[in-house]
């Protein structure tokens, strides 16, 4: 093709070629593994394919649990933890658009589907500008634009599901598709396979998505995207006890339900109108949906006297969240990339909760509350630049600046940003980074009965957001061919944590026989059990990692330590946060037997969750013996310890490209503890402590075919 170049010109060329050979990279820089366009790590680097969820499938959010400060594996894990970090600080963006929940259910798999995503970067230290929202780390998601010359479609099914996946052009080149769904009958294969290792006697267990992508190229120079999600949960347990002893009868009942969804629509335009400017505009609709219930019955008898209890534990909130913004990424020189833009999200919260001593029945079991909703606006301006100090030097630095109005009150917050990455030669990088962050919206967890009871709400006139501050410095290279090195250290400091105040243990005063007496009997009664502190956490990280030969493997480690401290708990003395862990190790070792076969073993060792564990009890005002500890979180869980193995075997089926992937989680079927109660025998007085474990071995396979 000939061309007279008078002006600039874009012009796509499509390369055919009649071989598919597997995915090589050849690399020896370091840099490689930090995505440019924000400084956060490239995903890429560490996803493994021998790396996979609890039910055998390649996953985003587990493979970024290699990297050490972020916590490896925990029993029933949902999301991240990070740094010190609650699951509520991590902003979790799909296509731009901020997510409040990113996981399933117990953390068997997350929303993503592998297939369909193009690049995704976790940032934990080095904040650019241009994020805000959450304090702990961002994990920036993008899907695929659909192929727009060929057609590629697969198929899965499995013990845990089915899945299916189309991506190719819809009209020509320039309008393209990319999407997938997936559905599970998680049901069937728990109450059949694994019923056994649990004390349930009814599992209801499943999900489903729909992810995808829609792409319209009118010119070269210009884009727009229509992305969307849909999906859910559902979960209910149930389960009945009976202790009989001479002169002691005591007959329980539970059922708990717990059902989440997302659905999401972002439109995105993209527009180059010159070599050195990319203009781009955003919309986007977010629906949260949030619903937990625990119900309670309890009848004891005591020498011929008989006494009945219920507790009904209701827990709702629904999110709607309308969001757009405008961006501009300015190609000033050789030294200056200069990102600018505007945001603007408005909020709607209706967080409900509620307690009844009767169990509820139809229409009363409705609490939603129309006279909870909280209405909120947050504004957002920033301004950072990528400057090139010298050919090894290279500094990010960025302002933010935030505006949250809510219920006549305005919180306003300014946010630096700075990120020093030095090259001192090729394969080896230094970093040195501070941010601060500031977070408007708060996750209550309910640490007593039953299911967690999670109610996203925003700050409000009594309410302050939550600031951090993060100090960070790290070292990265290859010392040896094909081992790359990572060694880190962070100091990160937090103002205006929540703490949701409630009973710590409602189901000790019912299985031994006391009364209870309800906290929550207004939708706005949440707000009046909160309490703010501060907090510090630091730690030190170490990765080992060897890849792209046929014996691959990694070692992450992690020491770390996370307190928090309330002026009015734990007479104010700081105490280890909840997910406080010291030790984390994450180890895992590949290998290719052949052009076919894959095996693959995993391992994860975690010091335990603390809790707080009652030494003594006393009798209350209220006329009943309560418990108490000797300090807040005064325990710590037993270790938790998870080794899994997996196999895949490639093949063709009439020249169509197929799979057999098998995976075995938890393969010593070591019953890690969820949670710990006590119980106190009516007989002799002594109480005892009592584990509950949700997931114990748990074998899948799955096929796969390409057409």
């Amino acid at each position: 093709m000939e061309i007279d170049l008078q002006t600039n010109l874009y012009k796509n060329f499509y390369l055919d070629g009649n071989n598919r050979l597997p995915e090589i990279i050849i690399s020896d820089k370091v840099l490689d593994r930090i995505n440019h366009w924000n400084s956060g790590e490239n995903m890429d680097a560490y996803r493994s394919r021998e790396f996979k969820s609890l039910l055998g499938e390649s996953d985003l959010i587990n493979n970024a649990r290699i990297l050490p400060g972020i916590q490896s594996g925990g029993e029933g894990q949902n999301g991240l933890l990070v740094r010190g970090g609650s699951y509520d600080q991590n902003l979790v963006l799909m296509e731009g658009i901020p997510l409040y929940e990113s996981s399933h259910i117990g953390g068997i798999a997350s929303f993503f589907i592998d297939e369909t995503i193009k690049e995704a970067s976790i940032i934990k230290n080095g904040f650019p500008a241009r994020y805000a929202g959450r304090l702990s780390s961002v994990m920036d998601v993008q899907l695929r634009d659909g192929n727009r010359q060929h057609t590629e479609r697969s198929v899965s099914v499995g013990m845990p599901g089915a899945k299916l996946y189309y991506n190719g052009p819809i009209a020509g080149d320039r309008l393209s598709c990319n999407i997938a769904a997936r559905t599970s009958w998680l049901d069937y294969y728990v109450n059949n396979f694994l019923k056994k290792y649990t004390r349930y006697d009814d599992i209801n267990l499943g999900y489903s998505d729909i992810i995808g992508k829609l792409s319209w190229f009118p010119a070269d120079n210009q884009k727009f995207t229509l992305s969307f999600y849909n999906g859910g949960d559902r979960f209910s347990l149930e389960r009945s006890d009976r202790v009989d002893t001479v002169g002691y009868s005591f007959n329980s009942f539970e059922r708990s339900g717990l059902r989440w969804g997302n659905t999401l629509t972002s439109l995105q335009y993209h527009f180059n109108p010159g070599e050195r400017l990319h203009l781009s505009a955003k919309a986007g609709l977010l629906n949260y949906r949030h619903r937990s219930r625990s119900s309670y019955a309890f009848n004891t008898d005591i020498n011929g006297t008989s006494n009945k209890d219920e507790l009904d534990v209701l827990s709702y909130a629904d999110i709607t969240d309308i969001q757009g913004g405008l961006h501009a990424d300015y190609y000033l020189n050789d030294y200056h990339t200069i990102r600018t833009g505007v945001t603007f999200i408005h909020h709607r919260f209706n967080p409900v909760v509620k307690q009844s001593l009767i169990i509820l029945e139809g229409e009363s079991a409705d609490i939603i509350d129309r006279d909870s909703t909280i209405r909120a606006g947050e504004w957002g301006f920033y301004v950072e630049d990528q400057i090139l100090i010298f050919k090894d030097l290279k500094l990010y630095t960025g302002l933010h600046l935030s505006s949250f109005n809510v219920e006549n009150k305005t919180y306003r917050s300014l946010q630096p940003r700075l990120n020093l990455l030095w090259s001192p030669a090729k394969t080896h990088l230094i970093s040195l980074s501070y941010s601060r962050m500031t977070q408007n919206i708060h996750l209550l967890v309910n640490s007593g009965l039953g299911l967690p009871s999670d109610l996203w709400v925003p700050s409000t006139a009594n309410i302050a957001p939550q600031h951090a501050n993060q100090l960070s410095v790290s070292y990265s290279g290859k010392v040896f061919s094909h081992l790359y090195f990572y060694a880190g250290a962070y100091l990160k400091n937090f103002q205006n944590l929540v703490e949701y105040n409630t009973l710590p243990d409602l189901f000790y005063f019912f299985i031994n026989d006391q009364t209870v007496v309800p906290v929550y009997n207004t939708s706005r009664d949440w707000e009046r059990h909160l309490l703010t502190g501060t907090g510090q956490s630091r730690g030190l990280e170490l990765m080992i990692q060897r890849k792209n030969r046929r014996i691959n493997g990694w070692l992450g480690v992690t020491w770390s330590r996370s307190r928090r401290s309330f002026g009015s708990i734990n007479n104010g003395l700081p105490f280890p946060f909840t997910h406080d862990r010291t030790w984390d190790v994450n180890v895992g070792i590949s290998t290719q037997l052949s052009e076919r076969w894959t095996l693959g073993l995993n391992g994860v060792y975690g010091t335990g969750n603390t809790f707080s564990l009652a030494t003594e009890e006393y009798d209350s005002f209220l006329g009943i013996r309560l418990l108490n500890a000797d300090g807040r979180n005064n325990y710590r869980l037993p270790p938790f310890v998870q080794l899994s193995f997996n196999a895949a075997y490639d093949f063709s089926i009439s020249g169509l490209k197929a799979g057999l992937h098998f995976n075995a989680y938890n393969i010593t079927n070591r019953l890690n503890a969820y949670y710990i109660y006590i119980y106190k025998n009516p007989l002799n007085g002594d109480s005892v402590l009592r584990k509950v474990s949700i997931l114990p071995f748990t074998p899948s396979i799955n096929f796969t075919l390409h057409f």
